[in-house]
């Protein structure tokens, strides 16, 4: 959970579905729980360590860009 909040996403590496890998992010609600997500998945063969680093970046800028419109953070 640490390094969840660390890289501010989570790795799902098959453990809800075999050979399926998944990032995702978690989105505030307006009393700072965290009721929503969103993720990208993919087959573990196309979901590999590099491309994961790359769409990480990707996923935490949408985030941002979400709050931002959401909640003019």
């Amino acid at each position: 959970m640490d390094d969840v909040r660390l890289k501010g996403y989570a790795l799902d590496n098959e453990e809800n579905e075999m050979g399926v890998r998944c990032i995702a992010a978690s989105l505030p609600g307006y009393d700072e729980q965290l009721p929503y997500a969103f993720s990208i998945s993919a087959p573990i063969n196309r979901m590999t360590d590099e491309i994961i680093e790359q769409y990480s970046h990707y996923v935490l800028e949408t985030k941002r860009q979400l709050v931002s419109e959401l909640y003019g953070e």
